[in-house]
Protein backbone atom coordinates (compact mmCIF):
# COMPACT_ATOMS: atom_id res chain seq x y z
CA UNK A 1 0.00 0.00 0.00
CA UNK A 2 1.42 3.51 -1.00
CA UNK A 3 2.08 5.76 2.10
CA UNK A 4 2.16 8.61 0.76
CA UNK A 5 -0.95 10.37 2.05
CA UNK A 6 -0.28 12.20 5.55
CA UNK A 7 -3.17 10.64 6.58
CA UNK A 8 -1.94 6.96 6.69
CA UNK A 9 -1.16 5.44 10.09
CA UNK A 10 2.08 3.12 10.89
CA UNK A 11 2.43 0.97 13.62
CA UNK A 12 5.01 -1.81 14.99
CA UNK A 13 4.41 -4.94 13.25
CA UNK A 14 2.95 -7.68 16.40
CA UNK A 15 5.36 -10.18 14.11
CA UNK A 16 8.53 -8.87 15.69
CA UNK A 17 10.60 -8.51 19.35
CA UNK A 18 12.40 -5.51 20.05
CA UNK A 19 14.02 -4.17 23.40
CA UNK A 20 15.07 -0.70 23.69
CA UNK A 21 18.95 -0.28 25.30
CA UNK A 22 20.43 2.38 25.58
CA UNK A 23 18.11 4.55 23.59
CA UNK A 24 18.21 2.36 20.66
CA UNK A 25 16.56 -0.38 19.27
CA UNK A 26 17.11 -3.65 18.76
CA UNK A 27 14.32 -5.79 16.41
CA UNK A 28 14.22 -8.53 15.95
CA UNK A 29 11.88 -10.49 12.87
CA UNK A 30 12.18 -13.55 13.11
CA UNK A 31 10.17 -14.94 9.87
CA UNK A 32 13.01 -13.14 7.99
CA UNK A 33 15.54 -14.29 10.47
CA UNK A 34 16.58 -10.32 10.91
CA UNK A 35 18.10 -8.05 13.66
CA UNK A 36 17.88 -4.36 12.95
CA UNK A 37 18.86 -1.79 15.12
CA UNK A 38 17.36 1.66 15.13
CA UNK A 39 19.07 4.94 16.08
CA UNK A 40 17.68 7.51 18.02
CA UNK A 41 16.00 9.36 15.76
CA UNK A 42 14.69 5.55 14.28
CA UNK A 43 13.88 4.67 18.09
CA UNK A 44 11.66 8.06 18.32
CA UNK A 45 9.67 6.60 15.13
CA UNK A 46 9.17 2.75 16.41
CA UNK A 47 7.63 4.39 19.79
CA UNK A 48 5.52 6.89 18.19
CA UNK A 49 4.31 3.63 16.14
CA UNK A 50 3.67 1.44 19.21
CA UNK A 51 -0.14 2.69 19.14
CA UNK A 52 -0.19 3.98 16.14
CA UNK A 53 0.40 7.98 14.48
CA UNK A 54 -0.07 9.47 11.09
CA UNK A 55 2.59 10.28 8.69
CA UNK A 56 1.67 13.77 9.71
CA UNK A 57 1.81 13.48 13.70
CA UNK A 58 5.27 11.84 12.78
CA UNK A 59 6.49 14.72 10.95
CA UNK A 60 5.50 17.46 12.79
CA UNK A 61 6.82 15.59 16.22
CA UNK A 62 10.36 15.36 13.87
CA UNK A 63 9.99 18.74 13.48
CA UNK A 64 9.50 20.31 16.48
CA UNK A 65 11.78 17.58 18.05
CA UNK A 66 14.97 18.37 15.90
CA UNK A 67 13.86 21.14 14.43
CA UNK A 68 14.36 20.63 10.45
CA UNK A 69 12.27 21.36 8.31
CA UNK A 70 9.05 20.43 6.94
CA UNK A 71 9.99 19.12 3.71
CA UNK A 72 13.65 17.32 4.95
CA UNK A 73 11.43 15.59 7.47
CA UNK A 74 8.63 14.37 5.75
CA UNK A 75 10.75 13.29 2.67
CA UNK A 76 13.14 11.17 5.07
CA UNK A 77 10.12 9.81 7.04
CA UNK A 78 8.76 8.84 4.54
CA UNK A 79 11.99 6.84 3.15
CA UNK A 80 12.50 5.58 7.40
CA UNK A 81 8.57 4.19 6.83
CA UNK A 82 9.13 2.36 3.42
CA UNK A 83 12.37 0.76 4.75
CA UNK A 84 10.53 -0.56 8.34
CA UNK A 85 7.60 -1.63 5.87
CA UNK A 86 9.76 -3.47 3.41
CA UNK A 87 11.67 -5.34 6.24
CA UNK A 88 8.16 -6.03 8.11
CA UNK A 89 9.12 -4.14 11.11
CA UNK A 90 5.72 -1.88 10.57
CA UNK A 91 2.58 -1.88 8.89
CA UNK A 92 1.11 0.90 7.15
CA UNK A 93 -3.00 1.32 7.36
CA UNK A 94 -5.29 3.86 5.28
CA UNK A 95 -6.76 6.12 7.95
Amino acid sequence: MPFSSSKSIIRQSKDVAHQEVLGETVIVVPRKRTIHLLNAVGTAIWRAAKNGTTVRALVDDMVKRYRVRRAAAEKDCLQFIKELKRKGIIVVEKS
